[in-house]
């Protein structure tokens, strides 16, 4: 399933909490309006990772296996494809010889 940006930090946020949050914690946290909040944790609950009770926003057995299979992946981006690891590679440098960076005068 794809997430969107304000369901991805949902979840992120509540998985790192021990007994969920509040609504009004989520907004003041997140700084989302209150539509995509309450659009983004519909969504949720009605996919079963979320329950809602008493304003408190928890997570279910299953959002937890899929914060934890698909949220918590490391994620590799990189901008550039032309950037490869050679560039990064340079001279080695011996302990207390002297360097100067590249890119130093900027």
């Amino acid at each position: 399933m794809k997430l969107t940006k304000q369901e991805r930090q949902i979840m992120i946020e509540i998985f790192k909490s021990i007994n969920g949050l509040f609504l009004f914690s989520l907004h003041s946290k997140l700084n989302l309006s209150p539509k995509e909040l309450f659009t983004a944790i519909e969504n949720l609950k009605q996919n079963g990772f979320l329950d809602v009770i008493d304003d408190r926003v928890t997570i279910t057995s299953e959002g937890i296996s899929f914060a934890a299979r698909v949220l918590l992946k490391p994620q590799i981006n990189i901008q550039d494809k032309e950037l490869s690891k050679e560039e990064f590679l340079g001279k080695k440098i011996n302990i207390n010889e002297f360097y100067i960076p590249q890119n130093f005068e900027k």
